[in-house]
């Protein structure tokens, strides 16, 4: 997956993508998964796209903790190669903890 800030117009815009995010994230963390602002984000940063990739990224877990990198996995692609301004993304939970929690 790329995710720098070149320039693409390579690859169709996918019409959905799916995100898997780690069971042990919590509510807080999900929540931030679905602001409008981190679904925007996605769909600048991410580029060329593919089933089974992994990226890391700074997630706001909630009021115990930083924000932390979490790893977000592309289950699903359809419709297209790449992420664009109206792909739809959807966030499912995931089967691998990443060892998330609270510093407190």
């Amino acid at each position: 997956m790329s995710t720098g800030q070149e320039e693409t117009t390579a690859g169709t815009p996918a019409t959905t993508v799916v995100v898997s995010y780690p069971p042990d994230m919590g509510e807080d963390g999900q929540a931030f998964l679905e602001r409008a602002s981190f679904r925007n984000y996605l769909a600048r940063a991410w580029d060329e796209i593919a089933p089974g990739e992994t990226v890391e990224e700074m997630v706001n877990l909630g009021c115990c903790t930083d924000a932390q990198n979490v790893p977000l996995t592309v289950e699903s692609v359809d419709g297209g190669t790449r992420m664009g301004p109206d792909t739809a993304v959807e966030f499912v939970e995931g089967d691998e903890p990443a060892g998330l929690g609270c510093d407190w």
